[in-house]
Parts: C-alpha cells; sequence; structure tokens
C-alpha cells in the first residue's frame, strides 16, 4: 500500500507568550521590516494584548493552540517568534535550528517538549540539534528559513545571511525533502531575511512574491514546482510584502476545517481576486498585532509553531510539573 502524504495543515499551534517584547537590535540590521519604539515597556505591554487577543480569536475559531510562557530569567525580545528555533514533523522528529542573533540562541528551550509529552500526552521526539553551526557562521531559521510542501516533501527555501545553503542540505536529507532554492530581494534591493516573508504554502494553493526572485530561472523554477505540486499560484506584490501578505499559516481547526491565519494589515492590503482565491480553499482569519509586526519585524506565521508530532495514549503517572 502507498504511504499516505503527510499533512500540510497543522491541527496544533504552540505560541510563546512574552515576558520581553521589544525592538530587537541585534536582528535589526538583517531584518528591514523592524522599526524602533523608545517606550519599550509600553511596546512589551501592548504585544502582550495582542497576543492574548490572537490566542483569544484562535480558540474561539476552534484552533487548538498550546501557550507557553516566556522565560523569567533571559531577556528575550523575539521569544514571541517560536517558529525559528524549532520544527516539529510527522515522524516524531523535531529539529533544533542555529540562529544569527546571539540573544535569539536564548530562545531554544527543549524543555518545552517535557511539557507536551507529560501534559499534551505528545512523545518525547528524536531531536536533531544543528544550533552548533552557530559556531562555523552557518545559520537557518526554522520555519523561518524554511517553507515546507509537507505533503510532496519539499522546502522551499531564499538564501540570506539566515539561511545558510550548507544547512540546508543536511535538513532536506534528514527528513528526505527536496530543497528548491533562490535568492530574493526587497524592490530597494536589500535581502529578504526569512522566505516566509514572501511565500506560503497551503493545502492547495500558495501565495508567492514572485517578483522579488532574482533571476527568471529561479522565478520559473519555483512556480512551476508549486504548480506542479496542485498549488493555486496567488501572485502577491512587493508592497503586499512588506504589509506581510506572504506571512500567512494554514492550520486545521477542530471542526476538520482549513483556516489561512493572516493579520489584519496583510488582509487590508490584498486585492478583492487575491482574497476570493484564498476563499475557494480555505476560511480567512484576520488578526491585528500592529505592534508586533511593526516593532518585531514579523507577522502572525512567524508566531505559532506547527505540532505535527503523533499523539501517545496519556501517562498513568505524571511527574512534577515543569517551570515554562
Amino acid at each position: 500500500m502507498k504511504p499516505q502524504p503527510y499533512a500540510q495543515a497543522a491541527q496544533t499551534v504552540l505560541m510563546i507568550r512574552p515576558k520581553f517584547f521589544g525592538f530587537n537590535h541585534q536582528t535589526a540590521g538583517t531584518n528591514i521590516f523592524q522599526n524602533f519604539f523608545d517606550n519599550q515597556t509600553d511596546v512589551s505591554k501592548k504585544a502582550v494584548m495582542e497576543f492574548d487577543r490572537f490566542v483569544a480569536l484562535l480558540q474561539k475559531n476552534k484552533i487548538d493552540v498550546i501557550v507557553i510562557n516566556d522565560q523569567d530569567f533571559n531577556i528575550t525580545p523575539d521569544a514571541v517568534f517560536p517558529n525559528n528555533w524549532f520544527s516539529t514533523h510527522h515522524d516524531g522528529k523535531v529539529i533544533l535550528y542555529p540562529l544569527l542573533a546571539a540573544n535569539r540562541r536564548l530562545e531554544v528551550r527543549p524543555e518545552i517538549f517535557k511539557i507536551l509529552m507529560y501534559k499534551y500526552n505528545y512523545p518525547m521526539p528524536d531531536f536533531k540539534n544543528y544550533t552548533d553551526l552557530e559556531n562555523e557562521g552557518l545559520f537557518l531559521e526554522g520555519t523561518g528559513s524554511l517553507v515546507f510542501d509537507h505533503a510532496n516533501k519539499i522546502a522551499y527555501a531564499n538564501i540570506s545571511s539566515r539561511t545558510s545553503r550548507t544547512v540546508i542540505e543536511p535538513v532536506c536529507r534528514l527528513l528526505n525533502y527536496e530543497p528548491v532554492t533562490f535568492y530574493a530581494t526587497s524592490s530597494d534591493d536589500d535581502e529578504i531575511y526569512h522566505t516566509n516573508v514572501l511565500l506560503t504554502v497551503a493545502e492547495n494553493f500558495a501565495v508567492i512574491c514572485a517578483e522579488s526572485i532574482i533571476t527568471e530561472k529561479s522565478k520559473k523554477t519555483v512556480v512551476d514546482r508549486l504548480a506542479s505540486t496542485g498549488h493555486e499560484i496567488i501572485l502577491i506584490t512587493y508592497n503586499q510584502v512588506e504589509a506581510f501578505a506572504g506571512n500567512m499559516l494554514q492550520v486545521r481547526n477542530k471542526k476538520g476545517e482549513l483556516v489561512t491565519i493572516m493579520s489584519q494589515k496583510a488582509y487590508d492590503c490584498l486585492e478583492e481576486q487575491q482574497l476570493k482565491a484564498i476563499s475557494k480553499h480555505s476560511k480567512i482569519l484576520p488578526v491585528s498585532i500592529p505592534v508586533i509586526e511593526r516593532v518585531g519585524g514579523g507577522s502572525v506565521r512567524c508566531m505559532m509553531a506547527e505540532i505535527f508530532l503523533p499523539k501517545t495514549p496519556a501517562l498513568k503517572k505524571k511527574p512534577k510539573a515543569e517551570k515554562v
């Protein structure tokens, strides 16, 4: 019997409730979407409010979300974006990724998976840790750098200072995924730091800023690969990328419905025919997170780490509660 393809839309997402959210000076040099605000205390409070509203909206729409609190003892301004330091996989693997900014490396918390095991009945995963590559100046920032097409076992990656081809290759060998790599820039010819800023791969459609891919050959390769795997191509512009229209995530809720989550800013910038194209395949759920987007330089997709790990039967005996 032919094995079933991996599900593209996760049924559970994990989110980190921020404690020290703010402008990260260590990432600003490679993230053109960040904007500095003087009052960091006010920014942090507003980010928590946006986060809590986001979680409540997901729950209202029957989307399973696991919320973990940020650490008390490390200053981690970007902890609200957990998808950059780990990814989970259908076969029980968890990959830990090498991050460019030193203060982002403090976000890596493998102990969170003990919480998932004891509280949520997930297995202890098979870890593959690539974080040592940081010492060699090699980086790959999770599902920011890699946009996975799980059903077709493809990993799309825009090569940048945060996305090293040298790391993509072993990760794809580990997963038995085909790498599709390219170079993309903004309208001002600045590098686009993460692939998921310009590309979303859902179950039956793909949102892509094809004009950002710098060579015609690569552009054709990427678009053709997406089309050949059954995705309706929805093209977005540079201006829409700047409004985070490429930074979406499709999930499946508890009713079995596909839901595509995007920010309100992204939703507002999309044209009617683009929204209609997405709506053919999926319910659209806009979320307002203006402070997180403006200061953090990331949007809703970055805030949600998909949990693809298979569930296990509930444990009879639970250990002492883990600190989160």
